[in-house]
């Protein structure tokens, strides 16, 4: 996700990040607890964490400002620290429930396209989606969104795709050691068919 994120940012100039994720992953190496760079991706492609060679030589990062984070619902204490610092916004399980999928998936655009001017990179962890649907991740977290919210999820991305808003998209942490009958890799295979067609 560093990589294809500061690809994008390399490739379009300034552009903004929508996270869809079931963690943050704003760790700083000062922070994290586990040393899992995978705690780390959003922290570094907003230039708050340059240690370790983990930018990859970029000298251009996201401005923090136009990040936000989809679907959070495992956030640990310092990650929410370094958060608040950084001025990224969160919107969580909790509010998509309250508020639905397309509202806040629509304030999500409006953060990372602050100035209406820009194109936005969205990165998907497949962990966003509920387990019981979507085993095949490596760091499982319940309560994640449904079938409806992800068509709707899928909608959208196809929305901004077809009218070129979406500068690049990744889609990650799939981990078919886990996946159950093939069920998560099914999830995703049609979400890239889908993206794919518009």
């Amino acid at each position: 996700a560093i990589g294809s994120a500061l690809a994008s940012r390399a490739y379009n100039g300034s552009i903004g990040v929508i996270w869809i994720d079931a963690h943050t992953d704003f760790h700083l190496l000062s922070t994290t607890m586990t040393g899992n760079l995978h705690g780390l991706p959003l922290a570094v492609i907003t230039g708050q964490e340059r240690g370790e060679g983990l930018c990859l030589g970029a000298q251009e990062f996201i401005d923090p400002g136009q990040a936000v984070v989809w679907g959070a619902r495992s956030v640990d204490a310092p990650e929410w620290a370094n958060i608040a610092r950084a001025g990224v916004s969160v919107i969580t399980m909790d509010e998509i429930s309250r508020e639905g999928a397309a509202a806040t998936l629509a304030r999500a655009w409006a953060i990372a396209n602050a100035d209406q001017s820009q194109r936005v990179h969205v990165s998907f962890d497949v962990d966003v989606i509920d387990p019981s649907l979507a085993p095949g991740v490596s760091v499982p977290a319940a309560g994640g969104i449904d079938e409806k919210q992800l068509q709707t999820v899928i909608d959208w991305l196809c929305q901004h795709r077809a009218t070129d808003e979406l500068a690049s998209l990744d889609i990650v942490e799939y981990n078919p050691v886990r996946d159950v009958d093939g069920r998560t890799v099914e999830l995703v295979k049609t979400m890239v068919a889908a993206v794919s067609e518009n």
